[in-house]
């Protein structure tokens, strides 16, 4: 296990790719907030079903997209890859999925410690471990929404398709909150679509993010 102080992923250390620098430290910087000039404010609030819709309306690939997304398909590949590596591809998920919509709106970490404890009702996941988890601005005084991910989960054991699955589960998540604070959209007990705390808008947009993308969510 890494210690605490090589956490935070750099550009020029760790797994190789090509990411510009001040976004990679932004993405990772617990201070960056509405002081700073190239905050981005949330949109207005809207209905989940609009987000949902506004998910569905993606542009057409321009040439930063097509490029993005070449460097996912290299990333998927690289047998080398460290801990870092799903910091470091973020912004280019964020560009290839959700129309850049959380860049600079969401911060994300890697956590030393248990997120909260096993639950056997996370089917897929290793011993139920609680891979990641999303939080609402504000949480631990945070002024963006927070994705932290447990480095006590046994991610080597999980597929490279599975672990990128992962983050991009919880970017399904931090869509919605960008769109739709507040907002509720759970279950209470698994279905045989929809996991624990996961509901009908979530799994729209992950089940086409699976199929489109091969991922799993």
């Amino acid at each position: 296990m890494p210690p605490e102080q090589d956490l935070f992923a750099r550009a020029n250390k760790g797994t190789i790719y090509d990411i510009d620098p001040t976004e990679l430290r932004i993405l990772q910087d617990p201070n960056f907030g509405p002081a700073h000039s190239n905050w981005r404010p949330h949109p207005a609030p809207i209905h989940p079903r609009e987000a949902l819709a506004k998910f569905f309306e993606s542009p057409e690939a321009d040439q930063k997209s097509r490029e993005a997304e070449e460097r996912l398909q290299r990333a998927l590949s690289q047998p080398d890859a460290r801990f870092d590596l799903l910091i470091k591809i973020f912004n280019d998920l964020d560009t290839v999925i959700f129309q850049n919509q959380l860049r600079r709106r969401v911060l994300l970490q890697w956590s030393q410690h248990d997120l909260v404890p096993s639950d056997p009702r996370n089917r897929g996941n290793p011993d139920g471990f609680v891979l990641a988890q999303t939080h609402e601005p504000g949480w631990a005084g945070q002024a963006r929404i927070a994705i932290i991910m447990n480095l006590q989960a046994p991610w080597q054991e999980l597929r490279r398709q599975r672990m990128v699955g992962s983050l991009v589960h919880e970017m399904v998540h931090a869509w919605y909150k960008v769109h739709c604070v507040p907002f509720t959209d759970t279950v209470t007990e698994p279905h045989r679509r929809m996991g624990i705390g996961h509901g009908y808008y979530f799994w729209m947009i992950g089940r086409w993010i699976e199929r489109k993308f091969g991922l799993r969510l």
